[in-house]
């Protein structure tokens, strides 16, 4: 084989591959959905949460647009202790952002693709709102980083918002999209602890880092 084939063989590889991650990352997404869809329909869930609305997707392509770096699934839901006029009003928007390369893996010491959950006032929609790092801390916002595992805001609009982040590669089947996703993300919106919701699983923890006035970096602690 030359050294022209072989770039040729590489490149058409390469692309097969992208198309794959792709494509998981696509059936990633659809079974949170399913599975966070069946999970308000759960008893304890139900008497606190329903859907507002539609899950929401965004993209973030690259420059050439030929391939997405960040997806994300947005869900509106009520809190219904909370119920106003506007029965369709969301209280906030409960996600998954899957970072396979651009700012949402960006922190210090990372260099493998990142996976979000959270609960925010606003979807995630790329190029206005996503996570990623460093962090803004321009706005009114109140960051805090608690236990080194979960991502804390809090300002007018949105009382508490929060997230924590997982390793792609960590979650490979059903089971474990269940047990390191739509368990933890249920605990969390009933209001267990972090130790409760987090303990023993894979989550990526992080250290603050020096950053400016409008930013805030951090530091992926090793596996």
């Amino acid at each position: 084989m030359n050294r022209n084939e072989s770039i040729g063989v590489s490149i058409g590889e390469s692309l097969r591959f992208v198309s794959s991650v792709a494509a998981e990352c696509e059936a990633l997404l659809k079974t949170v959905k399913d599975e966070v869809s069946r999970m308000l329909l759960q008893a304890d869930m139900i008497k606190v949460y329903s859907a507002a609305g539609d899950w929401i997707l965004s993209y973030e392509e690259d420059e050439t647009g030929w391939i997405s770096m960040e997806v994300a699934a947005s869900l509106a839901l009520q809190i219904k202790s909370k119920r106003l006029k506007d029965k369709n009003k969301a209280s906030g928007h409960a996600f998954i952002q899957i970072s396979l390369a651009g700012c949402g893996t960006d922190a210090l010491n990372n260099r493998e693709p990142l996976i979000y959950v959270g609960w925010w006032h606003e979807p995630i929609t790329f190029g206005e709102i996503q996570m990623g790092f460093p962090i803004d801390v321009s706005t009114d916002y109140q960051l805090k980083l608690e236990e080194g595992a979960l991502f804390r805001w809090t300002h007018k609009a949105a009382p508490d918002e929060w997230c924590y982040v997982l390793r792609l590669t960590d979650v490979n089947t059903l089971q474990d999209a269940i047990k390191l996703i739509v368990t933890p993300l249920k605990r969390l919106l009933l209001g267990d602890s972090i130790n409760d919701a987090l303990d023993s699983l894979p989550i990526v923890r992080f250290l603050p880092a020096e950053g400016d006035s409008d930013s805030q970096q951090f530091t992926a602690m090793p596996r």
